[in-house]
């Protein structure tokens, strides 16, 4: 009798086990190191997105928000500081006219400037037909260190 439960015990255990494991394989994780994370809501990962598409995400109380777009997948450091800033073609944050916390739309996104290091205020991204691009978004406290970060998505823009 005893053998039977324990047999069962231990089905039971490997069974919770894989479905964790499973689980926690799909999750990615944020793009920089961080006790809270940013939720990509949409674009999804790896979908395609067409027009003035829509980025939505939920955050938790950074003071500043950033909402990046990238041509290659954004890259961080042992620092936890972003290494390939020449990759970020356009986004907003908290300071910018026209930035909704948890919402924005591509055509109020400002293109990036990177000698200037910012994103520069003469007009909207342009972004390519069929072709891949990645979003994250990630918030700073009141000292502008990072405190909270999202996984980083990949989108295909098309016509």
């Amino acid at each position: 009798m005893y053998d039977n439960i324990l047999k069962n015990l231990i089905i039971f255990s490997s069974a919770i086990l894989l479905l964790v494991i499973s689980v926690s394989c799909d999750d990615q994780a944020s793009l920089f190191d961080t006790d809270r994370e940013s939720r990509l809501i949409s674009p999804e990962n790896k979908e395609e997105i067409s027009g003035d598409a829509e980025f939505r995400y939920s955050s938790y109380d950074a003071k500043y928000l950033i909402l990046a777009l990238f041509s290659d997948y954004p890259s961080v450091n042992s620092d936890n500081r972003l290494t390939n800033w020449e990759d970020c073609i356009g986004g907003i944050h908290t300071n910018m006219p026209y930035f909704t916390r948890g919402v924005c739309r591509l055509s109020i996104m400002q293109s990036y400037d990177v000698d200037k290091n910012e994103f520069n205020g003469n007009g909207p991204v342009i972004l390519d037909y069929n072709r891949k691009y990645y979003w994250c978004v990630w918030g700073l406290d009141e000292q502008l260190r990072i405190i909270e970060s999202s996984p980083v998505y990949e989108f295909t823009y098309v016509e």
